[in-house]
């Protein structure tokens, strides 16, 4: 099996956090989080996996204090520092992510985004017209990547709620037709 996406060209990212976790080296790497904020993190890692398309790592971060957990795709430049490190009891330690508003989302989705409508939401939340569109009701995290994510819907999707998110989503696209205006 491959779990590398496509545009992972000769990375060996996942095999120099594997070695790290074995033999217990710090590690540091930059991170961008959810708001495009770039940090230098020095971590414990602890456990790499995989969820819902994308690698995740759940390390203590040495920064913070904290365990946290880091998606592999944001992280740049990865180096081992060979600093040795005691493995702690993950079961102890809660993670402290990123804070998270979680928000009903209500689209409408167009047929032609079928294919895309079964990727991106579960079954219980779709709900298929007579005219083929979809009505799609979800509970997720309000983030700019999920207005990205929305938008690559292109014309076939409309935000009808939360009323905040169809104006933000409403700005966006103004956004987008400027560069082309």
């Amino acid at each position: 099996m491959d779990f590398s996406d496509w545009w992972s060209y000769g990375n060996n990212d996942f095999e120099t956090l594997k070695d790290a976790i074995l033999k217990r080296h710090i590690i540091k790497f930059e991170y961008f989080n959810s708001r495009s904020e770039k940090a230098l993190r020095r971590v414990e890692p602890m456990q790499l996996y995989f969820k819902e398309k994308s690698w995740y790592l759940k390390a203590f971060c040495l920064d913070k204090n904290a365990m946290r957990i880091y998606k592999l795709l944001r992280m740049r430049n990865l180096q081992t520092t060979y600093e040795q490190f005691n493995m702690r009891d993950i079961d102890d330690l809660d993670e402290d992510s990123e804070e998270m508003k979680w928000i009903n989302l209500k689209l409408h989705i167009q047929p032609e985004m079928t294919y895309r409508i079964y990727e991106d939401f579960y079954d219980k939340d779709i709900k298929r017209q007579e005219d083929g569109s979809f009505f799609v009701d979800t509970k997720t995290v309000e983030s700019n990547w999920l207005y990205g994510h929305l938008l690559s819907y292109g014309k076939y999707v409309e935000v009808l709620e939360p009323k905040h998110m169809r104006e933000k989503f409403i700005e966006e696209v103004e956004e987008v037709l400027k560069r082309y205006l």
